[in-house]
This record gives C-alpha cells, sequence and structure tokens, in this order.
C-alpha cells in the first residue's frame, strides 16, 4: 500500500510474530507479563527505529547476582524466572521473556553503581520519555529477550540455541515494512535482555542477534551494540 505521510509519521512499530497453535513460543510463558497485562496475548512488534548503540555495561558486572539476591525477582518460589541462561534446549533463552527481564533490568538500575547501570535500558527510557511511547494497548516498550530476537531474525524453533536455526526470514520481511515508513533497518548486532552463563567466571556476556545472519551470539558486555524495543499487544 501507499501510505501519505501522516499515516507515515503515525506508524511506531511493525508486527513480527503472532501467537498460534503450531509455534514452540507462548506469550504465557512470562507470568509477569501475564500477570500485568492479560490481554496482551496476540503477539509481537517491533518499533521501527533504532535506539542507540552502546556497550551492555561500562563496567560489566552480573544482574542475575542481583536476582538471585532478592526475595522479589528470585527465580525460584516467584513469576520471575532466571535472567540468565545456557544455550540447552530448555533453558530459559528458548522463552519469551523480554517483558520480565525488562523489570528485573529496572530493579537492577535503581540499586547499583552508575558505572554498572546497564545501558540498553537507560537509552531505553530516554528514548520513551522523548515522545516515542509503544502503540495503545500493548505492554509498553520493553527490551526483548534473546528468544524474541531470534524470532524477530529467523523464526519460531524449539531450540535458539542450535547453530542450525539461524537465517533472516523474518527480519527480511519486517524491513520492507520499515523501509516504507522511512524507519532504521534491522542489521549487525542488537542486545537481548538475556544474559550469558559463561562458563569463564572472569567475562561477563549477554546474548545478542547477529541480524545479518541470523545467529544468536553472547557478546563481552563492554563491547557496543545496537538496542532495539520490543512490545507484545
Amino acid at each position: 500500500a501507499t501510505l501519505s505521510d501522516e499515516q507515515i509519521a503515525n506508524v511506531r512499530g511493525v508486527v513480527f510474530w503472532t501467537e498460534n497453535e503450531d509455534g514452540n513460543a507462548t506469550l504465557a510463558s512470562d507470568l509477569v507479563m501475564a500477570g500485568d497485562y492479560s490481554n496482551c496475548t496476540h503477539g509481537l512488534i517491533v518499533s521501527v527505529k533504532n535506539i542507540a548503540s552502546v556497550p551492555w555495561q561500562n563496567t560489566a558486572d552480573k544482574v542475575s547476582t542481583f536476582q538471585n539476591n532478592s526475595a522479589i525477582y528470585a527465580p525460584n518460589g516467584s513469576s520471575y524466572k532466571s535472567i540468565i541462561s545456557g544455550t540447552g534446549s530448555t533453558d530459559p533463552v528458548n522463552c519469551i521473556f523480554g517483558y520480565q527481564n525488562t523489570q528485573i533490568l529496572k530493579a537492577y538500575n535503581e540499586q547499583c553503581a552508575d558505572a554498572n547501570k546497564v545501558l540498553p535500558l537507560s537509552k531505553l527510557e530516554e528514548w520513551i520519555e522523548g515522545g516515542n511511547e509503544a502503540p495503545e494497548n500493548t505492554t509498553g516498550w520493553y527490551i526483548p529477550s534473546a528468544k524474541e530476537l531470534h524470532m524477530l531474525s529467523y523464526k519460531d524453533v524449539d531450540n535458539v540455541g542450535d547453530y542450525d536455526n539461524a537465517g533472516a526470514e523474518t527480519m527480511t520481511e519486517v524491513n520492507q515494512s520499515i523501509a516504507k515508513v522511512n524507519g532504521d533497518q534491522l542489521s549487525s548486532a542488537c542486545w537481548s535482555s538475556t544474559e550469558y552463563a559463561s562458563d569463564y567466571v572472569e567475562f561477563d556476556y549477554a546474548f545478542a542477534i547477529l541480524f545479518d545472519y541470523g545467529f544468536l551470539s553472547y557478546d563481552l558486555k563492554i563491547y557496543s551494540s545496537n538496542v532495539r524495543a520490543v512490545c507484545a499487544f
């Protein structure tokens, strides 16, 4: 369709996934989001604008340590699941957890030193306050989990950690829609809200998606990657 200038200016996001019975992913996996937004069960939207390119943290720290030490956000015995994950088929990396992860990141940023703040979240909050509110009847923008980013790049698969599950089928279609509204193309690496459970204790990593290849990766938190917002509706 040919859009008017007014229509183009009003587009905030593109729907990239809807829940269906044949897929592996479900919005119901995020119990925190289901409790806060019980009507947002239909699908996911990605923002047409890129937010920033920043490191995860200027000085790396483990958000999962904060989560495990907090009675509110601890994954055992609460609605919250672990923000940190390995790459196994039953690990949190294979679930839609972006909304709940973002709530954990907010709580972490409120109590940590400035050098340790999770910068993708800080930039997201600044971007929203700058007039980039999410569409109505949604959860509001949040930092997507590794699963959500993988679906945005490739498709819904049973194990995002399987190196054979890589491609850019969904991204290619979404970028066509983004181009029609003069948005920012999905490209390069993009941070998720999921930490990576590294075997190397001296390093801190977070999951990212390499959009050019549809490949789930994990990067050192001090490296810069793009930040993109997602919301459920």
